[in-house]
């Protein structure tokens, strides 16, 4: 049965195996592109010798940036999984009707469920560890040039293990939908829905599975050069007593309604004893947020999967 399983979707696996090749293809051009530019303008060896890279690292940033800005769109790829695997997997055949044929022979339709959901899981999972693989070689010039981005939004999204477990929930989630829907376009568009729901949901509270970290820098001086910690949206100001101080204060101590520069900004808030205060997630905790968010979408994966087992396996023939 899995042979024929493999046989019935093997231009869906097919399909996605030629899309990482190719996707392989363009990482591999612009790989060798920043590692050349990088060599070029001497930021490679300014890294070397423990020099202020800055300027250089502006002119990296400002020629690679939006083209590495366009990686992060490959965070929908594990819900193309869900839709146009997952949604259809069931849904089909009901919609269809050719249930009837399906689940009426020899082979009993819990070993024709597992045998589809096994073989397709399998692609997925393999699917997210392509795309973590070439994307991990891909950031390996930035992660030199600029520091590691790991820890960042979007990009932790791409490495580790994270995306392995993305796409078996997404394909998870679309043969759930499939099985309660019964209708292909309605448990396409129900896997996007939920899928971006759920994402976005448990991104937006990844930065409490641990307690942050806090660091109190000078007002007029920059972010620890190349650590790549996660310095998250809530950090702030503080006074010279240590008290947070509000954006309200912050304008009628140096702005009073005039626009002035970040610079400027920065040593009137130093002049006044202001220091800045950042909540961080340290790079170091990378593969521990990493295993935590595949447990969690593993978890859901596994609990969809029982859910769509229950609804074919309830259902007359």
């Amino acid at each position: 049965m899995t042979w024929v399983a493999w046989r019935q979707h093997r231009a869906e696996l097919i399909a996605v195996a030629a899309l990482l090749g190719v996707l392989g293809a363009i990482l591999a051009v612009q790989y060798w592109r920043m590692t050349g530019y990088a060599r070029a303008i001497g930021l490679d060896s300014c890294l070397r010798s423990g020099g202020t890279c800055g300027d250089l690292q502006g002119l990296f940033s400002d020629r690679f940036g939006p083209a590495l800005d366009m990686i992060a769109y490959l965070n929908l790829l594990p819900l193309a999984m869900g839709v146009f695997w997952g949604a259809p997997l069931v849904a089909r055949e009901l919609e269809q009707g050719t249930q009837r044929l399906a689940w009426t022979q020899s082979v009993p339709r819990g070993r024709w469920l597992a045998a589809k959901l096994t073989v397709l899981a399998a692609g997925a999972v393999l699917a997210g560890a392509g795309i973590s693989v070439l994307l991990g070689w891909e950031l390996k010039p930035v992660d030199a040039a600029l520091g590691s981005v790991r820890m960042q939004p979007n990009w932790f999204d791409l490495q580790g293990v994270a995306p392995a477990g993305y796409a078996v929930f997404a394909f998870a989630l679309g043969t759930a939908a499939g099985a309660l829907t019964r209708r292909t376009l309605v448990a396409m568009a129900s896997t996007a829905a939920g899928f971006f729901a759920v994402r976005l949901g448990l991104e937006g509270q990844r930065w409490r599975l641990l307690p942050p970290l806090r660091r109190v820098l000078p007002a007029d001086a920059g972010s620890p050069q190349r650590s790549g910690d996660w310095v998250l949206p809530s950090s702030g100001w503080i006074g010279p007593r240590g008290q947070l101080l509000s954006d309200r204060v912050l304008g009628s101590l140096c702005s009073n309604g005039h626009l002035v520069t970040r610079q400027l900004f920065a040593r009137c808030m130093a002049g006044h004893g202001v220091r800045r205060l950042e909540l961080y997630q340290p790079l170091s905790r990378f593969w521990t947020f990493q295993l935590a968010e595949l447990g969690a979408y593993l978890a859901l994966a596994a609990g969809l999967l029982a859910v769509t087992c229950w609804l074919v396996l309830r259902r007359a023939s």
